[in-house]
């Protein structure tokens, strides 16, 4: 396991002081004012005391005095907004009595940004060693004076119009901060309570602050609303997972100030699936524990029963692009650098950025229910009023089996309906290889094309929830309902080994029974039985080619399904226009017509697939344990110990039911128990030796 988790929780007392204390400075300076010092006297009739000269009000002199540090920062960064530069904090020093006596505000270019670091990755330098800066100094009276003031740069300035763009010069008013609260609390987007508020003032300029700071603040608001109390928990409950599960993955991201930002953690069983199953990936991010906490994510896949089983969870601090990508890279490492053949997640730009990113081989997919969501809200009057419209947008999406046929479906939707200035329509095409069925067929998806399947786990997880949920709660709940759905895995696993589906007494179906589980069983008697309403018509035959033209007709929509099967005589392999076993992993009706045709009365082995089958965990483990090229060596430990719990629950279960088998095993067990323990001594007895001749030999 990575070192990751022990330097979290080695942060984890300075964290909690630095949210109870204030930092210090580690140097101490001196109260007593430079005998050099120039100082006003009255800041409020702007006389210089020493030449009674008048000052400008509006510019900062040295000698100009303050009330407090607040007041000196705001004076400057209002002539910095005039001048077109951003100010930011820098140094201080403090007295022995934790007093600052010293205090800089320079321009926000002030400085050079650290250059190490991977140079594909660093962010664009910010700064350029700019002089210009403000320093004051403490008088015994407890107010401030300017002490250095330098007003040269060595960089453009801003123009008018955009300086109020500049950082130092973006400010959420609390009014405005009550605003997005609200707004965000009724789930709705930062970017659209932004454009209210513009709407509300008339001009960007008058908000003051950009879609970005709205979401960044209420990251920031969240993150201090957390109690230290449960950032301890956390830490506690990931620490104890830690030590109680060899293969258990968790690590934190902290920002500048040292506060908490994001959590990963997946534990060994959620390795072991994710070894096994990583061909699809959901992931959401649409559950929320309560109105002050962050944003709760889940990385889930699908079994081989066809259930949900999860990878790995998260708490993220926003929805960011940087807070994605980290995501991506840390479950990519907890999963030794197994990256998702494909993704399937909600209409995000913040998610596809860092999914192409991150992982750019893998092929990304938009859930379709939220595609149809959001066609209700932004062109709902043409669905609701166009007749026949909404059979033409479901039929560019579902029937559409290739390029050609989609570009003309949807060229034709466009024009007879007269929509070629929609603008929501122009986007979703530009987007069509991630949602259109005419271009995701080809990539198996488990079958899924939405993100249902974790939402409905949602559902599910806030029967449990409660706005006053803590952390620590939520952890435990949703731990125990992880183990509900690894139970239910359990359940079906027992189900498939001891029961045999009915076949009807087709041929073709017998070994399929033994080999797949209940659930994929089912999925293949059904396209069997509906190979039955299918007709056939041999089309123009190759050279070892067999092809034919595939009519189904039923009550299922669309009713009438039209494709071509081609069949290869020398190696049996066979594929179908619909692409329904790329798709899904199970050979599709107009398929199975053929194979028919062709009087093959067995699926060949080549389409049993592996995934689908009720030993698909015992098999694939074992391929990664022989290989040794995925699960870490922690995680050996869980998926040895669960690849033996289920063979042996198995042979117990049938040793149980006969007095021969059950005395046989007997002998047996007691047997393989006497060799396992003289195997293990020895391995430790080896190890030692190993550990001896390295100690003697020395470094």
């Amino acid at each position: 396991m990575n070192d990751a988790p022990k330097s979290i929780f080695a942060c984890k007392n300075f964290l909690v002081n630095d949210m109870n204390d204030a930092p210090e400075s580690s140097v101490v300076a001196s109260d007593k004012k430079d005998e050099h010092d120039t100082i006003f006297t009255s800041s409020e009739n702007n006389i210089d005391a020493d030449t009674g000269n008048t000052v400008d009000s509006h510019i900062p002199t040295e000698g100009m005095q303050f009330d407090n540090e607040d007041d000196a920062y705001n004076f400057y960064n209002d002539y910095a907004l005039g001048h077109g530069f951003s100010v930011r904090r820098s140094s201080w020093d403090k007295n022995a009595q934790g007093i600052t006596v010293r205090k800089t505000f320079v321009c926000s270019k002030e400085g050079w940004k650290n250059s190490s670091g991977n140079p594909t990755t660093r962010k664009p330098d910010t700064r350029c060693g700019c002089p210009a800066r403000m320093v004051l100094r403490r008088l015994p009276n407890g107010k401030y004076f300017v002490r250095t003031f330098i007003c040269d740069h060595n960089h453009p300035l801003a123009s008018p119009s955009t300086s109020h763009l500049l950082r130092s010069h973006r400010k959420v008013t609390s009014s405005r901060s009550a605003t997005s609260k609200l707004a965000n609390n009724a789930n709705i987007a930062p970017k659209k309570t932004y454009q209210h508020l513009v709407k509300v003032n008339d001009d960007h300029e008058n908000v003051s602050f950009t879609p970005m700071d709205c979401r960044n603040h209420l990251r920031i608001k969240r993150t201090k609303t957390m109690k230290n109390s449960e950032i301890c928990a956390l830490f506690d409950y990931l620490q104890k997972k830690s030590s109680s599960d060899p293969g258990f993955y968790n690590t934190m991201q902290l920002d500048e100030d040292g506060y908490v930002t994001n959590v990963f953690w997946a534990d060994s069983k959620s390795r072991v699936d994710y070894e096994c199953f990583n061909d699809v990936l959901v992931f959401d991010t649409t559950l929320k524990i309560n109105t002050d906490h962050w944003p709760f994510v889940q990385f889930v896949g699908v079994n081989h029963h066809s259930q949900s089983c999860v990878f790995g969870g998260a708490f993220l601090s926003d929805e960011s692009i940087d807070s994605f990508e980290w995501l991506f890279r840390v479950f990519t490492e907890a999963m030794n650098g197994k990256h998702p053949q494909v993704v399937l997640t909600d209409i995000d730009n913040a998610i596809a950025v860092a999914v192409s990113h991150v992982w750019p081989n893998a092929h990304h997919r938009l859930c379709l229910w939220h595609i149809f969501q959001n066609a209700e809200k932004c062109i709902g009057h043409i669905l609701n009023q166009k007749t026949g419209f909404k059979e033409s947008f479901t039929r560019c999406i579902f029937q559409c089996e290739d390029d050609d046929t989609f570009r003309f479906a949807w060229e034709q939707m466009i024009l007879v309906y007269n929509l070629e200035k929609n603008l929501w329509l122009q986007r979703l095409y530009k987007d069509k290889g991630k949602w259109a069925l005419a271009y995701g067929r080809q990539y198996f998806c488990a079958g899924m094309i939405s993100t249902q399947r974790v939402e409905s786990m949602h559902a599910t997880l806030k029967k449990c929830l409660y706005s006053c949920l803590t952390i620590f709660c939520f952890m435990e709940q949703y731990e125990a309902f992880v183990n509900g759905l690894r139970q239910s895995e359990l359940e079906e696993d027992i189900k498939g080994f001891h029961t045999r589906p009915i076949t009807l007494g087709m041929k073709i179906l017998m070994q399929p029974a033994d080999l797949y589980t209940p659930t994929a069983f089912e999925w293949l008697k059904k396209e069997v039985i509906e190979a039955l309403n299918c007709s056939l018509e041999v089309d123009t035959p190759e050279a070892n080619m067999q092809r034919y033209h595939v009519v189904w007709e039923g009550e299922e929509f669309p009713k009438r399904h039209e494709a071509y099967v081609t069949y290869n005589v020398g190696n049996k392999a066979v594929e179908c226009t619909c692409k329904k076993y790329e798709f899904k992993g199970i050979l599709c009706r107009h398929a199975l017509k053929a194979l028919d045709r062709e009087n093959i009365k067995e699926i060949p082995e080549s389409y049993i697939m592996r995934r689908w089958t009720k030993n698909a965990k015992i098999r694939m483990l074992n391929t990664s344990c022989l290989s040794g090229s995925s699960v870490d060596d922690k995680c050996y430990v869980a998926s040895r110990y669960q690849l033996m719990c289920r063979s042996l629950l198995h042979v117990a279960d049938l040793a149980s039911k006969n007095e021969e088998a059950y005395e046989y095993m007997s002998k047996l067990t007691n047997d393989a128990l006497k060799k396992v323990y003289l195997l293990h001594h020895q391995s430790i007895a080896a190890h030692g030796n190993q550990y001896e001749k390295t100690k003697s030999e020395g470094p």
